[in-house]
């Protein structure tokens, strides 16, 4: 005898060994008769060899169908809402032997670690809006504050001010090379008057500093002139120019 025969023979034993079955041995609607489970009318052995499913139930694992063939008994797990079959319960199980559905029931919920996933994706996003809303009011904050600024130097020094003679301060150029001289008091009548004193060292580097705008200085000083032989001398804008 060769080998290929002794498994051949080896499985058949097995498979006898497993079929025989005694009284309560079998599982839905089947009953032990000869040693082996078998089916009422209407009924086939399930592929399990001890439980019996419904002619006419086409769902997977379904061994029970209600006249719409909707499935009410599976072979393992039946959910409750969709009552579709499954292999484990992720959620409660209860055993109904009587009611809409039969067997093992299961009512899934929602897994620990998908939960967990979403609030550490809304705690993300969340302090990514926050830290959004702080750098923006930062940003706005800084920007509002220089521009007014810009804003206030702008007014006080634009052009149109200077035409009417509404300067409230005419800006100064800080030349280095000019300091004030107090004149002595000779009398109490005689008012302190101030005089320039030129540095010739300091004066020398400023006007180095202005050379290169030489031609821009003489062009406003040419367009004020113009300006002023225009003017009559009434105007109250001739003071500032």
């Amino acid at each position: 005898m060769g080998s290929s025969q002794l498994v051949i023979l080896l499985v058949l034993l097995i498979r006898q060994v497993y079929s025989v079955c005694q009284n309560g041995d079998c599982g839905w609607k089947a009953s032990c008769v000869n040693k082996s489970c078998e089916c009422p009318v209407n009924y086939t052995i399930y592929s399990n060899q001890y439980d019996c499913v419904q002619n006419g139930c086409t769902q997977d694992d379904c061994l029970e169908c209600d006249p719409q063939l909707e499935c009410i008994r599976c072979s393992k797990f039946i959910d409750e809402l969709t009552r579709e079959c499954l292999d484990k319960c992720v959620g409660e199980t209860k055993v109904i032997s009587d009611g809409l559905l039969q067997g093992n029931v299961c009512k899934q919920t929602e897994s620990t670690d998908s939960t967990e996933l979403i609030i550490a994706v809304a705690c993300g996003v969340a302090g990514g809006v926050i830290l959004c809303i702080v750098v923006t009011l930062i940003f706005y904050c800084h920007y509002k504050h220089t521009r007014k600024k810009i804003n206030l130097q702008q007014q006080k020094y634009k052009p149109q001010n200077m035409q009417l003679g509404n300067l409230t301060q005419i800006p100064v150029f800080d030349n280095k090379g000019f300091g004030r001289v107090k004149k002595e008091q000779k009398d109490e009548n005689d008012v302190l008057m101030g005089s320039s004193a030129i540095d010739n060292e300091n004066y020398n580097k400023e006007l180095q500093k202005l050379m290169p705008q030489a031609p821009t200085l003489l062009a406003i000083l040419n367009n004020i002139r113009s300006r002023l032989r225009s003017m009559d001398l009434n105007d109250p804008r001739v003071p500032t120019y």
